[in-house]
């Protein structure tokens, strides 16, 4: 599970493209430890 938002008051926000992704779309994501995340849509 990801947590985010599309959007804030101000700009688009990290999952603003999230309704573009089809299924089977790979999803990365850098972890403050450096490693990487990956999640399929």
């Amino acid at each position: 599970m990801l947590v985010g938002h599309v959007d804030t008051a101000y700009r688009p926000a990290v999952f603003h493209g999230l309704s573009a992704l089809e299924p089977a779309d790979r999803v990365r994501v850098a972890r403050a430890d450096g490693a990487v995340a990956e999640f399929t849509v």
